[in-house]
């Protein structure tokens, strides 16, 4: 084909396309649009076959799309199955195509899924036949329109010269029509209109201008910018006073450390001395490697000439660690883990981490990282070695624009969690649109109090071809309903070392094991620390008891009980058990050899009656509620055989009884030690555990009726 022909060509199309051009625009006006929306299709009824229908759906479909090269076997995050050809794929979010190694192909080859006996009908092998036929008829029909999609692109290179003239016509058509503009969406496509047609839409952001008109405003606006940044600079250099200076001195327990102040390193310093900072308010923390510091950091205020003294504890690191070593051209880049400052690149290029999952991201203030972070995980005592180039950050600012920007929606199940950007906080909640993100890979993350995140993060990639994405992530709360129960009902209860409840607790508590210590109630043993674990159940439910302790002491003019009041009262028994007040048969107050004190001399309480009766001493002590005895409680009796025997009496026998409660808790008991061995560590116990009560009880120690020898009673005491 000659020149001419093709010129000729060419002019015959451009008229064609101006004459286009025209109709459309005076139609422009009356044309209207409509939104048809599509009825969804009803959720089909399952009928008692469907789940061996289901099953050999999924191998027919294996069979017949697999032996089709154009098809892909794809699977989304709840593990279902479906086959696509990369057309489809292409406006597909939710699944993605099956990554499957040799071994597990192989392992799939041979052992196939799990086994399902299908019934051997006419009917069952009718519905085989059927669903074959359809999935080959599908298969054939989606093949040929990926084909046929593959043909389409293939002409579409060939319509670029076409494409090409019609928008060098277009732009010339409207550039000669007065009031009419170029204006731009956020994927790059144009169009004509005036300013009142692009106040009354929504699908095109921005004026569109040639590079011309784009050199031209950046030139002028420079100008300006120069010219007003030049003035303000040279206004601030003569009006700028002297910044006035204050102190700050730091202490760190004797840990050498690094201060960082508003993220800056504070070079020469040392603790204990103080540092020169400029009046105002500063974010001061101290890092050392193998150190975690408490508090994490700390805002103070600074006046002209005032030192502000602080301190910070720095503990060494406990539990199971590794090493990150982290290399970047920039020394003084920022080094952040898991959002989290963690100091200077040149000063920190190792760092003690727990094991984990982590990200560890630098800022600089004219560089960016690549890649944008690492994500990882690390295994106690093992070494990970990380790795950054840095390029200007300036020259990727002057291409973020409209046309390279996404969205990214995220949701979760619970509302209300915070949203997290590569590592940072948005300042934005669930559900929300995060909107002007630039192309490339970002990492999300959503937190909320109380929950737990699955999975923990997702990573999504914008670009041309997909300018939005959608994450979705799922909370769990991590609190469960729980009850613990303690007697005695006022006791105090700690969670982890914090104020739990006085007495019962009825809440919720995270999930896990946590340590309960209790807190000390009068008349009780405080019961030792315990472990208790809150499960994934309706309810958990736990139940303590104390143990009630006794401390009640019995002397002549001495007797005390440190839980309630306590009474002695001196008397006599006559018969059985019954006790008598008495001040005149009674006990007598002597005193005890070797200068110990004195003591209450027991013996026959009527010297010319038959019987004569015994002396005796009455006890009222409390015993605390509940009654949980943990350790048997004892009566510790300092009771001794004085060899003197009562009046015209041939034989000698020391004998006594213990009545608790009006019941013999001991009769007839000979008494073991002798005056002369008296002393703090000579002493007879009884066992009171089984007769005691909750509240007033009553204790009874006197003589029996065949004791012939006086008794001293030094003391007596019930533990």
């Amino acid at each position: 084909m000659s020149a001419a022909d093709n010129k000729f060509n060419e002019e015959e199309l451009r008229r064609k396309i101006r004459e286009e051009l025209e109709r459309k625009h005076s139609e422009r006006k009356s044309k209207t649009r409509e939104t048809v929306e599509q009825a969804q299709p009803m959720a089909q009824p399952v009928n008692e076959s469907y789940f061996i229908e289901t099953y050999i759906r999924r191998k027919l479909e294996e069979e017949v799309y697999g032996a089709h090269p154009e098809f892909v076997k794809c699977e989304n995050h709840l593990n279902q199955i479906r086959w696509m050809t990369p057309l489809e794929m292409e406006n597909e979010f939710e699944f993605f195509p099956v990554e499957e190694g040799f071994w597990q192909r192989l392992r799939n080859k041979l052992s196939g899924g799990p086994k399902v006996k299908i019934p051997d009908t006419a009917e069952i092998q009718q519905m085989i036949d059927k669903l074959r036929a359809e999935f080959e008829e599908d298969a054939q029909k989606r093949i040929e329109a990926y084909k046929a999609h593959i043909q389409v692109n293939k002409k579409a290179f060939a319509d670029d010269l076409e494409k090409k003239i019609f928008e060098e016509e277009q732009d010339r058509f409207y550039s000669k029509l007065k009031g009419y503009y170029k204006y731009k969406n956020h994927i790059g496509e144009t169009a004509w209109m005036t300013p009142e047609e692009f106040e009354n839409q929504d699908e095109f952001m921005e004026r569109y201008y040639t590079p011309r008109q784009i050199l031209a405003r950046r030139i002028l606006t420079g100008m300006a910018v120069l010219a007003v940044m030049g003035g303000l600079y040279a206004g601030l250099q003569i009006l700028k006073p002297e910044s006035p200076r204050g102190y700050i001195l730091v202490e760190t327990g004797g840990v050498k450390g690094s201060l960082y102040i508003d993220q800056n390193l504070a070079v020469g310093f040392s603790p204990g001395v103080p540092y020169p900072v400029s009046e105002g308010r500063h974010e001061l923390t101290v890092l050392a490697s193998g150190y975690v510091t408490t508090p994490d950091s700390m805002e103070v205020t600074v006046g002209a000439e005032d030192t502000v003294s602080i301190s910070f504890n720095l503990a060494a690191m406990s539990g199971k660690n590794g090493v990150v070593h982290i290399q970047a051209p920039h020394a003084e880049a920022g080094v952040y883990v898991d959002g989290v400052f963690r100091g200077i690149l040149g000063d920190t290029p190792y760092l003690q981490l727990s094991e984990g999952d982590h990200t560890i991201t630098l800022k600089h203030d004219y560089y960016l990282p690549t890649p944008g972070f690492h994500t990882f995980s690390l295994t106690a005592g093992d070494t990970v070695e990380l790795s950054f180039s840095m390029r200007p950050s300036r020259k990727k600012e002057t291409r973020v624009s409209s046309s390279s920007l996404g969205l990214i929606e995220v949701n979760t199940n619970v509302p209300g969690a915070r949203i997290f950007l590569n590592g940072r906080p948005t300042g934005f909640q669930t559900d929300y649109v995060l909107q002007k993100i630039p192309f490339g890979r970002h990492v999300i993350r959503v937190e909320l109090e109380n929950y737990k995140t699955y999975p923990k993060e997702r990573v999504v990639e914008l670009n041309k071809d997909r300018r939005k994405a959608q994450v979705d992530f799922t909370l769990s709360a991590t609190l469960r309903p729980t009850v613990i129960a303690v007697e005695p009902q006022n006791a105090p209860l700690f969670l982890d070392g914090k104020k739990l409840s006085d007495g019962r607790f009825s809440g919720k508590l995270p999930l896990g094991k946590h340590t309960i210590t209790f807190g000390d109630v009068k008349g009780f043993y405080t019961p030792p620390a315990r472990t208790i674990e809150i499960v994934d159940e309706l309810e958990n439910n736990f139940e303590f008891s104390y143990g009630v302790r006794l401390n009640v002491d019995m002397a002549p003019g001495n007797t005390r009980d440190t839980f309630g009041p306590v009474r002695v009262i001196p008397g006599y028994i006559v018969k059985g058990i019954e006790f008598k007040r008495s001040t005149e048969n009674a006990p007598e107050v002597v005193d005890m050899p070797n200068g110990l004190g004195k003591a209450w001399k027991m013996g026959f309480a009527f010297q010319y009656r038959n019987p004569p009766g015994s002396d005796a001493l009455e006890l009222y002590f409390q015993v605390p509620s509940p009654l949980n005895i943990t350790k048997d409680i004892v009566l510790k009796l300092w009771l001794y055989n004085s060899k003197e025997k009562y009046p015209l009496v041939i034989g000698g026998k020391a004998r006594y009884r213990v009545i608790l409660n009006n019941a013999v808790v001991r009769d007839h008991m000979t008494v073991k030690n002798e005056l002369s061995a008296a002393g703090e560590d000579v002493y007879e116990t009884v066992v009171l555990s089984r007769y005691l009560k909750p509240g007033l009880n009553k204790l009874i120690i006197a003589t029996t009726d065949d004791n012939t020898l006086f008794l001293n009673l030094w003391k007596a005491a019930i533990r």
